[in-house]
């Protein structure tokens, strides 16, 4: 959790002495650039602590769930959207069905998984990148990322999914 953590701290320390040395020359579009990319690290950094205190609210027994409905093709599009630029030479392609799914889930949770299963296939996975989908079997929606990361075993390898049930239940 601590390497987690520094990172996106490092990153922005050095993007904000970039943007003043941007500022001392009137390169206001790389200031601009540059303070964009700081708020989205910034925002990183609160979804880390937020995770850390989850995990803490887990071991207290005091971890909340709110159910409520939402659309997995907007859970998938929002998280790629926001970890595309992350992805360098990387593709990320979006599968989605034709028809539209609402599902309840707690609005929050399965963007968590989704951005952590995503960074890892960009982080671990080939030069290929990663597809991440949503498919419906019968009651569930399937949020799921394939890549063709090579670390994991055979048998474990190419896909990790979040199942939500449409009616809400498990």
């Amino acid at each position: 959790a601590s390497h987690e953590l520094k990172t996106p701290l490092t990153a922005i320390r050095g993007m904000v002495q970039l943007a003043r040395r941007f500022h001392g020359r009137a390169q206001w579009d790389l200031v601009g650039s540059t303070l964009e990319r700081c708020n989205e690290l910034t925002s990183r950094m609160a979804a880390l602590i937020d995770d850390l205190l989850d995990a803490a609210r887990i071991d207290l027994g005091q971890f909340d769930v709110v159910l409520t409905p939402i659309d997995p093709a907007e859970v998938v599009g929002a998280c790629v959207a926001a970890l595309r630029p992350t992805a360098g030479d990387r593709l990320l392609r979006v599968e989605l069905p034709d028809e539209v799914a609402v599902v309840s889930a707690d609005r929050r949770r399965p963007a968590q998984l989704l951005d952590n299963l995503i960074v890892n296939a960009i982080r671990h996975g080939s030069a290929g990148g990663a597809v991440v989908s949503v498919t419906i079997q019968g009651p569930h929606a399937v949020l799921g990322v394939r890549d063709h990361e090579r670390a994991r075993p055979a048998e474990d390898r190419g896909r990790r999914v979040v199942r939500v049930r449409r009616d809400g239940g498990g």
